[in-house]
C-alpha cells in the first residue's frame, strides 16, 4: 500500500534581506524533513513548473520553501540587480531556514533559469548548509561558484540548443569535485521545464536528501 504523505503547513511568508522583501511559500507534509529551496528568478516566472515540482515533492514527504529571489516589480530590470544583490538574498534564505526551522538540517537546492547561477554559488559559498543541487537552465556558471567548495552532489539540466550555456557547463562541470551530472534535455520554446526535467530533479532531490552524498569523485558525465 502507498501512503501519500499529507500537507500538514502552507503558508505564505515574507523572507527579508536588507530592505529587499522576498515572497516565499512554506509546504511541509507529514515527517517533512529536510528541505527543498526552490529559487524563482525573473519574478516567478517559472512558478507554475515550481509549483508542480513541490506538490511532487512534498507528496515524498519533504518540506519545500519556494522563495522569489527577485520580485516582481524587479522582473523588467532583474539584469539591474546585481550579483552581490543576489548572493546576500539567497543567503539570507539560508539564515532564515537556519532560524526558523532548526530542525531540517543541510537543505536541498534548486535554480532555475537565472537564479541557476545563485544557488551554485551558495553551494561553494555555503557547503555544510547545502546537501543537494539541481539547476534547470540558464549559465549556472553566472555566479561566480568556487566549483572546488562545492561538496553537494549537482545535477545541472540544460536545454540542447543552448551551445553556450552547454560548453559553459561542460567547462564548469570538469572543475566540481563532486558528485555529478549533466543532462541534455530537448529543447521547449516556451520554458526550459518538461515532464522529464520535473522527474529528474525530483528524484536527484529524493536521493541525495535522504542519504548522505554517496563516497565517490563523480557520477559519469551523462551528456
Amino acid at each position: 500500500m502507498i501512503v501519500v504523505a499529507q500537507r500538514l503547513v502552507d503558508e505564505e511568508l515574507e523572507i527579508t534581506a536588507g530592505r529587499t522583501r522576498m515572497w516565499a511559500r512554506l509546504e511541509e507534509s507529514e515527517g517533512g524533513h529536510p528541505i527543498v529551496l526552490l529559487a524563482c528568478g525573473r519574478g516567478g516566472v517559472y512558478r507554475d513548473a515550481l509549483d508542480l515540482l513541490a506538490v511532487e515533492l512534498v507528496r515524498g514527504g519533504l518540506t519545500v520553501l519556494t522563495v522569489d529571489l527577485i520580485s516582481t516589480a524587479e522582473a523588467e530590470r532583474a539584469a539591474d540587480v546585481g550579483d552581490a544583490a543576489l548572493h546576500r538574498r539567497i543567503d539570507a534564505v539560508l539564515r532564515w531556514v537556519s532560524r526558523h526551522q532548526p530542525g531540517y538540517g543541510p537543505v536541498g537546492l534548486l535554480g532555475t533559469g537565472s537564479s541557476a547561477a545563485w544557488v551554485l554559488w551558495a553551494a561553494g559559498a555555503r557547503a555544510e548548509s547545502v546537501r543537494a543541487v539541481v539547476t534547470v537552465g540558464g549559465r549556472p556558471d553566472r555566479g561566480h561558484p568556487t566549483p572546488a567548495a562545492i561538496t553537494a552532489p549537482v545535477l545541472m539540466l540544460i536545454e540542447s540548443p543552448e551551445h553556450e550555456a552547454l560548453d559553459r557547463a561542460r567547462e564548469l562541470q570538469g572543475r566540481l569535485h563532486c558528485v555529478n551530472e549533466l543532462r541534455v534535455l530537448p529543447a521547449r520554446p516556451d520554458s526550459p521545464w518538461s515532464t522529464r526535467a520535473r522527474e529528474l530533479s525530483r528524484l536527484w532531490l529524493k536521493r541525495h536528501m535522504a542519504d548522505p552524498a554517496p563516497d565517490e569523485t563523480a557520477a559519469p558525465r551523462i551528456v
